[in-house]
């Protein structure tokens, strides 16, 4: 999570969306100033959203009116794909497809597993999405860059999410394993996420 003074903007760092690649591209272009405020992995803000940042005093309703909130954001069924795996890596477990599979079919709220919907990073879902600048993940270096080259600032280092084009859902390898019908059934179980995440794309500013 960063805080800008300088430039005025807010960096959100939206679960399993590309953003600790994004804040650290940010972080590295050099266009933060020395009133400006970032913090890593070890703060327990890393994941807050701007309720909670103003809950907690770590923003006021000047910034909340004022600044530019910044966030990367992703396909629902991508987060949820990808936050299946991680959880399989960080708890040293094979990525069990069967397991996929039923819990698809059979877990009635598959948005438990990836967290807030990404419009509530943002005044929990409210209408002022103007103050909002997404970057989808499949056009995270080109977005950030385009956003810290608007400060003066260079990417030292872009992403390797480069390569990232088609949703991990419409990838040829998933196809292996994921029928048509459980994308369907995914889909319809990531109804309220999808609204979401359209609703940013729609409504907030938009660098890919």
């Amino acid at each position: 999570m960063i805080i800008s003074h300088e430039h005025k903007f807010v960096f959100l760092r939206t679960y399993k969306t590309g953003s600790t690649s994004a804040e650290q591209m940010i972080v590295e272009s050099g266009i933060l100033g020395g009133q400006d405020y970032s913090v890593g992995f070890d703060d327990n803000v890393t994941h807050s959203t701007a309720d909670d940042l103003l809950v907690t005093g770590r923003i006021d309703q000047h910034i909340i009116d004022n600044y530019l909130f910044v966030m990367t954001v992703r396909h629902p069924v991508d987060r949820f794909l990808s936050s299946f795996f991680y959880h399989c890596f960080i708890n040293k477990k094979t990525a069990n497809l069967e397991h996929l599979k039923a819990l698809i079919h059979t877990q009635s709220n598959l948005g438990g597993y990836i967290g807030r919907p990404q419009s509530h990073y943002f005044r929990n879902g409210s209408e002022n999405l103007n103050h909002v600048l997404a970057v989808d993940i499949t056009n995270l270096n080109d977005g950030i860059e385009a956003f810290i080259e608007s400060f003066g600032g260079t990417v030292k280092q872009p992403h390797e999410l480069k390569k990232i084009s088609l949703p991990m859902w419409a990838n040829k390898d998933y196809e292996t394993y994921l029928s048509e019908s459980d994308i369907c059934i995914l889909f319809k179980k990531l109804e309220s996420e999808l609204t979401a995440y359209y609703q940013i794309k729609k409504l907030g500013k938009n660098n890919g």
